[in-house]
C-alpha cells in the first residue's frame, strides 16, 4: 500500500496549481484596469455635473481644457461676466489616475464651456454669439501596460454632451 506522492504527482499539482493562479492574477488585474477606467469616466461625467451646476450657481461660461499630456484637463470659471478672454481654474483632474486617456492633438477630445442655461459649445465657438450650442464628443480609452499610444486599446466609451447638456455614455 501506498503512503505519499511520487515526486512526478507533486510535480503534476504543483504545475496545475501554478497554471490555475496565473489566470487567477490576469483576471484580477482585468478586473482592476476596468474598473480603474469606469472610475475614471464616472469622474469625467461627475465634472460634467459639476460644471453644470456652477455656471448655473455663479451665471458664467465654465469650460472644460483638455491638455497636451493626454492625462489632464482643467475646469476653468469665466472670471467676469462678458468677458470670454479670462477664465480661472477651478479644478485640474486626471480621472485615470495619471494614465493618458486621449490622444493629445487628435480628434478624441474637444475643448468645451456650458453656460447658465446649461447650452454646451465648443469653446472655439465662445467668441461668436450667433453660433449655436454643439454635440460634443469625448472618446476616452485604456491602453495596455503603461497607457502609452504604441500600446492597444483595451476599454473604450464615448461620452456625448448633447447641445442643452444631456449626457449619453456609449461602447
Amino acid at each position: 500500500m501506498k503512503k505519499g506522492f511520487s515526486l512526478m504527482e507533486l510535480l503534476v499539482v504543483m504545475l496545475v496549481a501554478g497554471v490555475l493562479l496565473l489566470i487567477s492574477i490576469n483576471i484580477a488585474l482585468n478586473v482592476v484596469t476596468k474598473s480603474r477606467f469606469a472610475g475614471g469616466v464616472n469622474k469625467i461625467i461627475a465634472d460634467i455635473a459639476y460644471a453644470k451646476e456652477l455656471a448655473s450657481k455663479e451665471n458664467r461660461w465654465v469650460k472644460f481644457d483638455f491638455k497636451n499630456d493626454g492625462k489632464t484637463y482643467t475646469i476653468e470659471k469665466q472670471k467676469k461676466i462678458g468677458d470670454l478672454s479670462q477664465f480661472e481654474v477651478v479644478k485640474t483632474r486626471q480621472p485615470m489616475e495619471g494614465r493618458m486617456f486621449f490622444n493629445p492633438g487628435g480628434n478624441d477630445v474637444t475643448d468645451f464651456a456650458i453656460n447658465s442655461r446649461g447650452e454646451v459649445k465648443k469653446v472655439s465657438d465662445l467668441s461668436n454669439p450667433t453660433s449655436v450650442p454643439s454635440e460634443i464628443t469625448l472618446t476616452v480609452w485604456s491602453r495596455k501596460g503603461d497607457g502609452s499610444l504604441s500600446n492597444p486599446i483595451i476599454y473604450q466609451r464615448k461620452i456625448k454632451i448633447y447641445p442643452y447638456g444631456g449626457i449619453k455614455v456609449e461602447k
